[in-house]
């Protein structure tokens, strides 16, 4: 009698397991569909303003959106007693030990080494004597103080304000400080930026979420209540179908036992 009562109870058990297993084979998950402003592939473009936004790459749920800024500002700052390049040349910045300077210098940085090599009347190192760093003479083994040795070294002075040419821009000394000079100006720069599937990109004046219905195109979009009850109408969805895999392998697994414990052998 147990054993054709736990058989009963096993055939209803497998019966649920049954069920729902078909019912997550049948089940349809739903797929977000949003109405979109642009819809762009790969080597697109999207015009927004005065800005031209191409598609530079578009490829496993990413797109990147690449533009030229023209006229973006930069900025470098020259700090005092370091060196810098201007003109092809090696200079040394010099700042006037002051409160608050508005002008600053800047000093040739004279390769002494490459100087003495060029040299054939004297040695290619210098050498310490009393103290003093000295150029040793060749021909006689004389010596000769190395600032003695040395030309005066050519200098460039800029004062606040002034306007000059490096690197092919015009640029603006925009302030002098008794630490660093700092200098502006403008040039075109490239930029990009990157998008993954559900995120926020913004185009001009216009933030878009993007959205790629497959792996060649993204969709623009404004409708973000409406893409975000997509979103949840497959968490939804995913959640009962979870909660119908529990009940069927839970289900499976306890008239598998039932009927194993109901058939055991008796030892009486």
């Amino acid at each position: 009698m147990q054993r054709r009562a736990a058989a009963v109870s096993a055939v209803v058990l497998l019966l649920i397991t049954a069920g729902s297993y078909a019912y997550i084979g049948m089940a349809e998950e739903p797929t977000v569909s949003v109405e979109g402003d642009h819809t762009l592939s790969a080597g697109d473009s999207l015009e927004a303003g005065e800005t031209t936004y191409n598609v530079s790459s578009l490829s496993d749920g990413r797109v990147t959106f690449a533009w030229t800024e023209e006229a973006a500002t930069y900025t470098e700052t020259w700090a005092h007693n370091t060196t810098v390049e201007y003109r092809g040349e090696t200079f040394v910045v010099d700042i006037p030990n002051e409160s608050a300077p508005t002008t600053f210098m800047l000093v040739e940085d004279l390769n002494v080494s490459g100087i003495l090599a060029s040299d054939p009347e004297v040695e290619d190192e210098t050498v310490m004597i009393e103290g003093e760093e000295q150029v040793v003479y060749a021909e006689d083994d004389t010596s000769q103080p190395l600032s003695e040795y040395l030309r005066d070294p050519g200098t460039v002075q800029f004062e606040q304000g002034e306007h000059f040419d490096y690197l092919g821009n015009e640029t603006n000394v925009s302030s002098v400080t008794a630490d660093a000079a700092t200098l502006t100006w403008t040039a075109p720069r490239d930029k990009s930026v990157s998008a993954s599937e559900g995120a926020n990109v913004t185009l001009g004046d216009t933030t878009y979420l993007a959205h790629f219905p497959s792996g060649s195109e993204v969709i623009l979009s404004t409708n973000f209540e409406e893409y975000q009850h997509e979103v949840e109408q497959g968490q939804y969805f995913t959640e009962r179908v979870n909660g119908l895999w529990g009940v069927s392998i839970l289900s499976g697994l306890t008239a598998i036992l039932l009927l194993g414990l109901a058939y055991l052998p008796s030892r009486y």
